[in-house]
Parts: C-alpha cells; sequence; structure tokens
C-alpha cells in the first residue's frame, strides 16, 4: 500500500503502508500546501509506473476549508473544483 497526504495517518497505521508520502495537514488556514505536495507526488507515483495494488491519498484542503471557512464558502468552491481535478487526472 502507498499512502500520500496527511502525515496524520501514517502515524496511526504505519505498520499497513509500504511507502509514504506525508505532510502535517495542523494549519487549516493554508488550503493549498499539502495538497499540491500530495498532488504533485501521486502524480509522479502514478507516471514513474511504481507496482503497488493500493493507493490511498488524503487530499485535506477541502476539509480544511470548510473547517476554516464553513461550508457555503468560496473557498469551498474553490478546493472542491482543485480536488475535482486531481480526480480527473488520475482517471
Amino acid at each position: 500500500m502507498v499512502f500520500i497526504g496527511d502525515d496524520m495517518w501514517i502515524h496511526r497505521f504505519g505498520s499497513y503502508i509500504d511507502r509514504s508520502k506525508g505532510w502535517p495537514c495542523l494549519d487549516i488556514a493554508d488550503l493549498d500546501t499539502v495538497d499540491n505536495a500530495a498532488s504533485a507526488a501521486i502524480y509522479e507515483e502514478l507516471d514513474s509506473g511504481s507496482k503497488f495494488k493500493l493507493m490511498v491519498a488524503h487530499i485535506c484542503g477541502v476539509d480544511s476549508a470548510g473547517h476554516s471557512y464553513g461550508p457555503l464558502s468560496p473557498q469551498i468552491e474553490r478546493k472542491l473544483k482543485d480536488t475535482n481535478e486531481i480526480i480527473s487526472r488520475i482517471a
């Protein structure tokens, strides 16, 4: 299993993870730094042809936007669009 994203998951489930890249997602006002790093790592993992049976990725910007700005904020709309672009590129 490959994990990419919020490093709290690595600390909690590290024994199940073969390979990981993680960053702290504690600054919930920062909606982009971890998402940008995680999406780049996802694309790198996929583009390199690496072998894995399961990849789990935690893109935390949408969650952080909801906690920081509320569910109807423009920031939520932006992060939903950003996350949709990541999913579209993966697919």
